[in-house]
């Protein structure tokens, strides 16, 4: 009977032995594995290339966003957009709020800048930098980022709103939609009263295309709800 124990006993320890030695390996697989993984620096620098070297982009998306109101918890809008792009220089922004039926287009052509209504001119800028912080004073068009990201790159590779980014890291991984994305947050410094823009980003692995990008501002140590922005990117097709 005793030998029977001792027999048990030893097993039980070689079995145990065998298991923490096979966690061990799994654990070190599992950190050799994300050491080879891109770190946040690495991946926004990919994804500036993409934009950098693409020739035509066209996309649907759709832009959420908080109405301007005193209530605690606003109603959210949403605007429905499409962004079409041409190297060099020609892009077409269009957007409509959901609840309104006016079709607003930001066209780009070389020089000519133009802000159209219902296909009428309604404005003219003599700049890019100027039209695309300036569409609007509205909530629902103050940005766009893959339109940025495109018609910046081209003017000065490398130095988009992502260049300001700073304190960045990468958050898990996640698949909305299907996708297989890295996820990004990184903060913009001196927004507003001691404050900052905080964004995260949703990047496609195998694409390094831009799907889903939120903003949240944050002033004197409070989330400024109202700011607050979600844009998510559809049907992307580019060259």
């Amino acid at each position: 009977m005793r030998e029977i124990v001792l027999i048990s006993v030893s097993a039980l320890i070689l079995s145990l032995a065998f298991l923490s030695g096979g966690m061990s390996i799994k654990l070190k697989a599992d950190t050799q594995l994300k050491a080879n993984e891109p770190e946040a620096v690495e991946i926004l620098e990919k994804l500036t290339q993409k934009y950098v070297s693409i020739s035509s982009y066209r996309s649907k998306g759709v832009a959420e966003y908080p109405e301007i109101s005193l209530e605690k918890n606003p109603k959210m809008l949403s605007t429905r957009f499409e962004i079409n792009y041409r190297n060099p220089g020609n892009l077409t922004l269009n957007w409509r709020d959901l609840d309104k039926d006016v079709l607003n287009s930001l066209v780009i052509k070389g020089r000519d800048i133009f802000l159209f209504e219902d296909g009428k001119v309604v404005k003219r800028f003599g700049d890019i930098a100027t039209a695309m912080l300036n569409v609007s004073t509205d909530q629902a068009t103050s940005r766009f980022d893959v339109a940025n990201l495109l018609i910046f790159n081209e003017l000065r590779p490398g130095r988009t709103m992502l260049s300001k980014l700073k304190n960045l890291e990468r958050l898990e991984d996640e698949d909305p939609e299907g996708n297989s994305c890295y996820r990004i947050r990184g903060e913009i410094p001196g927004i507003a009263t001691d404050g900052k823009a905080v964004f995260t980003f949703w990047i496609e692995k195998d694409s390094f295309l831009l799907k889903r990008a939120d903003r949240r501002l944050v002033s004197g140590g409070r989330e400024e709800f109202s700011s607050n922005r979600i844009e998510r990117y559809e049907e992307i097709e580019v060259r």
